[in-house]
């Protein structure tokens, strides 16, 4: 498990945040008072089903997700093809 500690994901850092966005955006792309920023999410391995207090925010990493195709792509590792197969473990 990898968990990241920092300042700017703190609720009263992230509110703060907020404000100072809204004092240079117009409507409509300002923040509502009561929208919440995302802080937390939780990364799943493919065969590993989540625990229900996980699927509030939870992405997947198997095969067809975002993270997936970036690490099978011939563009990430310079190579000639994509990896496929046993070439391709998350």
């Amino acid at each position: 498990m990898l968990a990241i500690d920092a300042r700017i994901l703190v609720e009263d850092h992230t509110r703060s945040l907020v404000n100072r966005a809204n004092e240079w955006l117009r409507e409509p792309w300002t923040f509502d008072k009561n929208e919440r920023l995302r802080r937390d999410t939780v990364a799943i391995l493919p065969q590993v089903p989540p625990n229900k207090r996980d699927d509030r925010g939870s992405v997947r990493l198997g095969f067809r997700s975002a993270i997936g195709r970036h690490s099978r792509s011939r563009h990430t590792w310079g190579r000639e093809e994509d990896l496929s197969g046993p070439d391709w473990k998350p």
